[in-house]
């Protein structure tokens, strides 16, 4: 995978990247994901969408993000609305954050949780050939 961009605010960021024919896009926030960040994203992912025709699928590791804001999960719920969006996938292998999301599962439901490294692997090898 390649790293495309990374996408900054005052204290977290968000680098994503994507594969060969663009079908994934990738992203590890990491540090404090405020509204702002979110809302980066957010016009990062539109751009994404609108640039392609090909289906592409969303996966987010959320491993390394140390605190959110209440309010992102309302920001986030226009992930789904991306024509082409395929999937979106989160990884998140704190208990916690888990039920978090299935707390704000009525403002944004992600197609997938992943708990596990293993499973997150396993995800990402569907996107990347075999060299």
């Amino acid at each position: 995978m390649e790293k495309i961009t990374s996408i900054q605010s005052r204290f977290g960021y968000i680098d994503i990247f994507t594969n060969e024919d663009k079908s994934l896009l990738y992203a590890e926030p990491n540090g404090y994901v405020d509204p702002s960040l979110v809302k980066k994203d957010l016009q990062f992912l539109e751009h994404f969408d609108n640039s392609t025709s090909t289906h592409w699928t969303y996966i987010i590791n959320i491993s390394k993000v140390k605190i959110v804001h209440p309010l992102n999960p309302f920001l986030l719920n226009r992930i789904k609305k991306f024509s082409n969006l395929n999937e979106y996938i989160v990884y998140a292998p704190s208990p916690i954050v888990r039920v978090m999301l299935h707390l704000t599962s009525w403002i944004n439901q992600p197609d997938k949780i992943l708990k596990n490294q293993k499973a997150l692997q396993l995800e990402l090898a569907k996107y990347t050939p075999l060299n």
